[in-house]
């Protein structure tokens, strides 16, 4: 999916999410969980890095069971997915979503600042 809000892209073995505002609807939701769920069924991906860290807005209620079901699908494929967010409390909010569904291990979230951290989390096999 591209639009000048989410672009979703692949490289190698990661499949890069870009998300520019959290503001969005059920059903763009659901598409882009569609979009995301396709690519890891299809193709051979390893890692998946959510780039939030231009993000402006918050998403509902009604999106964070939409993010909680993806999340537990993807574990199922791939093993390591981070989230880079632009500010602490989007770092929160996606870490607790991820504690609903998978094992900080697997799924993990880290701001921009953190840097150092990401890069060792993204790159490590346990």
């Amino acid at each position: 999916m591209s639009t000048s809000d989410h672009f979703i892209e692949t490289k190698n073995e990661i499949i890069y999410w870009h998300n520019k505002t959290g503001s969005i609807t059920t059903d763009e939701a659901l598409e882009l969980s569609d979009q995301i769920k396709n690519l890891v069924e299809t193709g051979d991906y390893t890692r998946l890095i959510v780039d939030n860290s231009q993000m402006s807005g918050v998403w509902s209620s009604e999106v964070d069971k939409i993010w909680i079901d993806l999340m537990k699908y993807i574990t199922q494929y791939i093993p390591k997915t981070a989230t880079i967010c632009e500010n602490v409390i989007n770092k929160l909010q996606v870490n607790y979503l991820a504690s609903q569904s998978v094992s900080p291990d697997r799924m993990k979230a880290f701001t921009v600042s953190e840097k150092e951290e990401f890069e060792r989390f993204i790159k490590s096999d346990d």
